[in-house]
């Protein structure tokens, strides 16, 4: 069951009972429904219905990590328990990435289906979790949660096991993150990048880390529900970060920072000029890293900001590209040095025949354009072959190198 998914059987009540006696200190059970099959089968077809229930069993499992488990009650309702959690600010992250998960609709014969859910979540206190009939009742505590979301309009509800909302808590996760700025508790990891010819080292991507309470939590569960004052305190406390490292590494090779587009403004282009003079860094050491939505949202300023940094000796990498819907007179005039592929492209790009006719194309588009390719999320040897043949400049993944400490990626300059 840990770290798994089970089919709901004859027996799916053995099943929940078990995810709720596997239930670890500071975890969390919650159930999520999809709610619009009906409709989607009356306007769109019963094709449209299952292709909507596939990719509600697809996105469900992506929600999940390795350490948590699921039973899939029926094609449409998923119980959960997700481990190991800081606190209910931690639930709160999830709930909000279970949230993103189904913003976008899913795309059939070129239109938008939306995909709509109702989620039930509970934090489970060392209280409740020390007594078997107090487990037995979060599953009552998950189900009212979701009938609250149901009720409300809204795609989430949490409830403590006193039954108290905690939506609220979204402010105190920038607190937090402001005070574990101000603690060190935000520290930065470096993952290489290899030039995928011959294998060598050609630079490294800088990944903020929140370490809190012994546990690691990634960029990508706290990042994206930061405010824009938060988000900058951030930006510049890892650009500080990264640009003091660099002075410690043994070479010269470039390091990326992943800047949101709400931080691309005037004030960053002085923090980057003063940081640089203040260490004494070469410009060439620092790489600013944008994802290509970020880019479009606003061109005109954006080409315009992203310019002048290049003109400070930095290089630009546009991050997620072939999902921002670039004009092809838009990337003609992307001020960038680097294009880094989006992952959906690369994984089962050996399998997938589509996947690697769009990974082809990219890559001979970027190269007509004297751009370097860079392929993200490489998981396998197979992979890596394949990207060669097709003419891929450089990659990183965990395959290749997984992202390390500023002491350990040091090591392996050296």
């Amino acid at each position: 069951m840990r770290g798994g998914t089970v089919r709901g059987g004859s027996d799916v009540n053995s099943e929940i009972q078990a995810l709720l006696a596997n239930l670890d200190e500071s975890a969390a059970f919650g159930v999520v429904t999809l709610d619009n099959v009906g409709a989607v089968c009356s306007e769109y077809g019963v094709e449209a219905a299952q292709q909507a229930i596939a990719e509600f069993t697809r996105r469900t499992r992506e929600f999940l990590r390795d350490s948590d488990s699921s039973v899939e009650l029926s094609d449409t309702r998923v119980y959960f328990a997700l481990q190991e959690l800081v606190d209910s600010n931690h639930l709160l992250l999830a709930a909000l990435k279970l949230e993103r998960l189904f913003q976008e609709p899913l795309v059939i014969e070129k239109t938008a289906v939306p995909l709509t859910i109702h989620a039930g979540l509970v934090f489970c206190s060392a209280k409740v979790l020390a007594t078997d009939g107090d487990r037995a009742q979060l599953y009552n505590y998950a189900e009212r949660a979701r009938e609250t979301a149901l009720s409300n309009g809204a795609t989430f509800d949490i409830k403590s096991t006193d039954q108290l909302s905690v939506r609220e808590t979204v402010p105190s996760i920038n607190k937090a993150v402001l005070l574990a700025i101000d603690t060190h508790d935000l520290t930065m990891d470096y993952q290489p990048k290899y030039r995928l010819a011959d294998g060598a080292l050609v630079g490294s991507e800088a990944l903020v880390r929140w370490r809190r309470d012994g546990m690691i939590i990634p960029p990508n569960e706290f990042v994206p529900f930061l405010a824009d004052a938060a988000l900058w305190d951030m930006t510049q406390y890892c650009l500080r970060c990264v640009v003091r490292d660099s002075l410690e590494f043994p070479t010269s090779l470039p390091t990326s920072i992943n800047i949101d587009p709400s931080c691309l403004n005037d004030n960053l282009v002085t923090l980057i000029r003063d940081e640089l003079a203040l260490w004494n860094v070469e410009p060439s050491r620092l790489m600013l890293e944008i994802t290509e939505s970020g880019v479009i949202q606003n061109h005109t300023d954006s080409f315009a900001l992203l310019q002048t940094i290049r003109e400070l000796g930095i290089p630009i990498s546009i991050d997620d590209f072939g999902t921002g819907y670039s004009s092809m007179h838009r990337f003609r005039d992307l001020p960038a040095d680097e294009i880094k592929l989006d992952r959906s492209f690369i994984h089962n790009i050996v399998e997938d025949e589509a996947n690697q006719k769009i990974t082809h194309t990219l890559i001979e588009l970027c190269h007509r354009f004297e751009k370097t390719v860079v392929a993200e999320g490489i998981e396998d040897g197979a992979t890596v072959e394949h990207l060669i043949d097709a003419g891929c400049d450089l990659g990183q993944g965990f395959y290749l190198g997984a992202p390390m400490g500023k002491d350990r990626f040091r090591l392996l300059l050296d």
